[in-house]
C-alpha cells in the first residue's frame, strides 16, 4: 500500500517553532512535513535544534542538507555547509550573528539611488542610510567613524533579482492561462505592483510570498557568507533577552 505524501509545511507553523527556539518542536516540525518551499526557513531551524543537542536534530538535517544541495538557490550550498559543520561538530572559519536576512535583503534590494545602509556587527541590526549620509546614522546618533569595526557597510544592488524571481515563479507555474498572465505583468513599466496585483487576483499570492521569501533569504546569506559571517536567525527570546 502506497503511502500518501507528506503534507507541505506551514511556513507561520515553521517559523513560529523557530522564533519559540523548541528544540524538539523543530524537529518535530521539519520531519514530519515537506520542507521543499521552505528550505532556508526550515535549515535556520534545523540550525537551533542542532546547537541545542536535540534527539533526532542530526537526521532531519541530513534530509534538509541533501534538499538543499539538490536545489542550490543562491545561500542554499552555504546553509548546507553549516549544518554539516555543526551536526559534526566541525569548525570553521567566520563570525556568527544573529540577524534578520529579510532585513539585510531589503538593504541589498534596495534602489541604487537609496545608497544601501550598514550592517551592526555586534547586534545584527540593519540601518538605512538617511538623506545619503554615508558618515552618521540620525536614527540612532551614531558616528561611524567612532567604531569602524563595527559596521559594515550595505551597497544596494537594485531590483534586477526581484525582478528574476517573479520570472522564475512564473515559469514554473503550471496552469498555462495563469502562466501567460504573470509573464505579461512582469514586462514592462510597473512590473512589480501589476505582478503583484496578478498573484493575488490568481489566488497564488501566499505562494508566491512564500517563493519570494526563500529566494531573499538565500541571497542574504550568501552575502553575509562572502564577508566572513555565519547567519543565525532570531528568536522572540532573544528580544526578550533571555537567548
Amino acid at each position: 500500500m502506497r503511502e500518501d505524501p507528506p503534507t507541505v509545511v506551514d511556513r507561520t507553523t515553521l517559523r513560529q517553532v523557530l522564533h519559540s527556539g523548541d528544540p524538539a518542536a523543530i524537529v518535530a516540525v521539519v520531519a514530519g512535513h515537506d520542507v521543499r518551499p521552505a528550505l532556508q526557513l526550515a535549515g535556520d531551524a534545523v540550525l537551533v535544534a542542532l546547537e541545542a543537542g536535540a534527539t533526532g536534530a542530526d537526521n532531519v538535517a541530513g534530509t534538509v542538507v541533501a534538499t538543499l544541495r539538490e536545489r542550490v538557490w543562491d545561500g542554499d550550498l552555504e546553509l548546507a555547509e553549516e549544518l554539516v559543520a555543526v551536526s559534526d561538530g566541525r569548525a570553521r572559519l567566520g563570525e556568527i550573528l544573529t540577524v534578520e536576512l529579510d532585513d539585510v535583503a531589503d538593504l541589498l534590494e534596495g534602489d541604487l539611488n537609496d545608497g544601501g545602509g550598514y550592517l551592526d556587527l555586534q547586534t545584527g541590526d540593519t540601518w538605512p542610510l538617511v538623506d545619503g549620509d554615508d558618515g552618521y546614522l540620525a536614527d540612532v546618533g551614531v558616528d561611524l567613524d567612532d567604531e569602524p569595526d563595527r559596521w559594515l557597510r550595505v551597497h544596494p544592488l537594485g531590483s534586477h533579482d526581484g525582478w528574476e524571481d517573479m520570472a522564475h515563479f512564473a515559469a514554473g507555474v503550471t496552469d498555462d492561462r495563469l502562466r501567460g498572465r504573470l509573464d505579461e505583468a512582469i514586462h514592462g513599466r510597473g512590473a512589480f505592483r501589476r505582478f503583484k496585483d496578478a498573484v493575488h487576483q490568481a489566488g497564488v499570492a501566499e505562494q508566491w510570498y512564500g517563493f519570494s521569501a526563500e529566494r531573499r533569504a538565500g541571497r542574504a546569506r550568501a552575502w553575509l557568507a562572502g564577508e566572513g559571517i555565519r547567519a543565525r536567525p532570531r528568536r522572540w527570546v532573544d528580544s526578550a533577552g533571555d537567548g
